[in-house]
């Protein structure tokens, strides 16, 4: 079977099926471990993304909940005292953890 690289969602379906039918099926296995493996690196960036989305989501709300002025960033409501780190360390602690879920 050609390298996972030439053969999977980019390769039109008819010239895939080709492929995959002259696969062993040791090839396959093998493929079908490498694209298990894809997913799941995949499937960690986007939790990786999630969380971190989700930890700038507190910050911000904690931003307009504290009164610092719209596009004030967080260093800046620092420096000026609308916020405290403390707040800041409790409020990206609050957030769920997606792999806990």
């Amino acid at each position: 079977m050609a390298d996972l690289d030439d053969c999977g969602p980019g390769m039109p379906e008819p010239e895939f099926r080709r492929e995959w039918d002259r696969a062993t099926p040791a090839e396959r296995a093998d493929y079908m471990a490498l694209a298990g493996q894809r997913i799941a690196q995949r499937m960690e960036v986007l939790e990786a993304a999630q969380e971190r989305v989700a930890c700038l989501d507190a910050v911000r709300e904690l931003l307009v909940r504290s009164g610092a002025p719209p596009g004030m960033g967080l260093g800046s409501a620092l420096v000026a005292g609308y916020v405290s780190a403390e707040e800041v360390v409790e409020a990206v602690r609050a957030v769920p953890d997606p792999l806990a879920e």
